[in-house]
């Protein structure tokens, strides 16, 4: 199977061919060939193929989709393509979708798309598309790196919290030893 490649074909009658083929040839800058040799093999090839084809996808797409959802992803349902859409705002990350891709490729080693990429306007800034047509072991490697970016993410939270109620105590304590020093020094100056 191939992904990314725009290489088709067209059977019409000969009246529709020729405006086809016409507009074909201001649209198309070049075709490569051998992807046509290779679809045309495909083409030969038996049922059989294509049905072990669409549920080996299929285990894939589940694979990954079952471990996108025990992270935290909101996975949604998928059918006819290569992809999954997974929502990632019950991790507790308010980035957007693009800043949010960024840094789980550059944190965790794993690639998404942004789906707002695919928007001119107002597309959804927490969503991403993951790519399942790999191999089993890629998907498990990722689900398992996203995992622990996961934890790290939410040992983050937890110290950066830990840290703001410290701060905010700390702060409370210096402000009663300022009132008590105050306290002191008026009691001193009163009794002088």
């Amino acid at each position: 199977s191939m992904t990314g490649w725009k290489v088709g074909y067209v059977t019409a009658p000969p009246g529709l061919l020729s405006p086809i083929a016409k507009a074909h040839q201001f649209l198309v800058f070049t075709t490569p060939p051998h992807l046509q040799h290779a679809i045309a093999g495909g083409l030969a090839l038996g049922d059989d193929y294509f049905a072990g084809l669409a549920q080996a996808q299929q285990a894939k797409r589940d694979r990954l989709s079952r471990g996108l959802a025990r992270i935290g992803f909101d996975v949604r349902a998928s059918a006819g393509t290569y992809f999954l859409n997974a929502g990632f705002a019950r991790l507790g990350d308010d980035a957007e979708d693009t800043l949010f891709c960024r840094r789980m490729a550059t944190e965790a080693g794993v690639a998404a798309i942004p789906v707002s990429a695919f928007y001119a306007e107002r597309g959804p800034r927490d969503h991403v598309r993951f790519c399942f047509c790999k191999r089993d072991e890629v998907l498990d490697a990722a689900i398992d790196r996203l995992e622990d970016w996961r934890l790290d993410f939410e040992k983050a939270v937890a110290h950066h919290e830990l840290a703001q109620r410290t701060h905010r105590t700390a702060t409370g304590h210096e402000a009663r030893a300022r009132r008590f020093i105050g306290d002191q020094i008026h009691i001193a100056l009163t009794v002088l």
